[in-house]
């Protein structure tokens, strides 16, 4: 039997470390003229460097400007450009403004098209970058949002937000090392920076390295109490030890500070049914259940409490309901198979364990516990064959 894998994870970080720079009310634009104003733009388009924006500026401005008698260049274009930038800056935070109004709204589309104009207006603009990026992330463009995150801080290399988030796009792609390298750089700009240690613990339990893991998270406990995200996921990387007791004490931590965490009740059935107390891991899994009636993992999971106590026929309605819930899930497939097996329903059984390798053909104990089905109805030459595939991907087996 497969219990699904333990619930940790990232979710809901970036909105913490976003929020630092998202102010929480939008001013009005201001009214400039519109002449001056819209050259200004134009020009500032084509612009790459502060320095250029200000020359480029002032170049339009003393083409719209001129008159039989030009006033002295030094002084005047001087006063003109100063007047200019005191209205192009406030248009950028206007857009910027916009930008993360429409970012807490969730229109991320539209928050993008703010902090594009924002940046266009003011190449510097640190948080116009910043904030593009958290807006690219939260539409799954994680590379773009990289950009985005290294653009800000190359132009605020102290911006230990933008090395948190940057570090968090990373790792959804994959890319645990470097995850952790942006996330240290936080930790060393902010060493009380709780999102970071908890952000790098997760990073380092992706990359199986569990006592780092735990480290990070016991760091983001000290700093935060009450952070119950770190209790579940110190919990885990427990469990990944095989220190389940241990692991219980942290998910019950978890559920203490947020009674309505599913994650830490399904998490917490796991450790106690790795312990044998299948009857305590029913309830925890049922409770996840309540909590989250779409949580496919907990009904396989149940499912395999169920199996354990011998109550077969249980068992196979939760690993259905697992099923329906996430078609893809090849150990719901191969779990139920083992219930249909111990009831006598060999045929059946070979149909789920026949799905359970469509899913994953990688699964050397869906072959072998397939092979014993096709053994049961006679069929040897089948299950024989069945035999010699579990032996080349699992030699355990034989």
């Amino acid at each position: 039997m497969k219990i699904a894998a333990l619930l940790a994870g990232l979710i809901g970080i970036i909105l913490v470390g976003c929020s630092n720079d998202l102010p929480t009310g939008v001013e009005q634009p201001q009214i400039i003229d519109a002449t001056s104003a819209t050259a200004a733009a134009d020009a500032l388009a084509a612009t790459r460097t502060a320095n250029d924006v200000q020359e480029k500026v002032a170049a339009t401005l003393r083409a719209s400007t001129q008159t039989t008698a030009p006033p002295d260049p030094t002084t005047e274009s001087a006063s003109t450009l100063s007047k200019v930038l005191d209205q192009v800056l406030p248009l950028s935070e206007d857009h910027y403004s916009k930008g993360t109004y429409y970012a807490k709204d969730g229109q991320y589309e539209n928050a993008i098209q703010e902090f594009d104009q924002a940046i266009q207006l003011d190449p510097d603009h640190a948080k116009a970058y910043y904030n593009r990026g958290a807006s690219y992330f939260y539409l799954g463009q994680d590379q773009t949002a990289i950009n985005d995150y290294t653009m800000a801080i190359q132009l605020d290399p102290d911006h230990y937000g933008a090395y948190n988030n940057r570090g968090i796009s990373y790792s959804n792609l994959g890319q645990y090392a470097t995850a952790i390298n942006d996330y240290t750089k936080a930790i060393q700009l902010n060493p009380d920076y709780v999102n970071a240690y908890y952000n790098r613990g997760t990073s380092h339990s992706d990359l199986g390295q569990y006592q780092t893991a735990i480290n990070d998270y016991t760091k983001a406990i000290q700093l935060n109490p009450d952070d119950a995200n770190a209790y579940n996921n110190r919990g885990t990387s427990h469990s990944d030890l095989g220190q389940y007791q241990t692991a219980i004490n942290d998910y019950t931590k978890a559920i203490q500070l947020n009674p309505d965490d599913a994650d830490a009740y399904s998490n917490r059935g796991v450790s106690y049914s790795n312990l044998g107390q299948d009857l305590t891991a029913i309830n925890d899994y049922t409770k996840a259940i309540q909590l989250n009636p779409d949580d496919a993992d907990a009904y396989n999971n149940r499912g395999v409490s169920y199996e354990n106590l011998g109550q077969y026929q249980t068992a196979i309605n939760d690993y259905t309901k697992a099923i329906q819930l996430d078609p893809y899930d090849a150990s719901a497939y191969y779990n139920r198979g083992i219930s249909y097996s111990a009831l006598g329903q060999d045929q059946t059984a070979i149909n789920d364990y026949t799905k359970a390798i469509q899913l994953d053909p990688y699964d050397a104990g869906a072959y072998y516990r397939r092979g014993i089905a096709y053994r049961n109805l006679g069929q040897y030459q089948t299950a024989n064959a069945d035999d010699a595939i579990t032996c080349l991907l699992e030699s355990s087996y034989c």
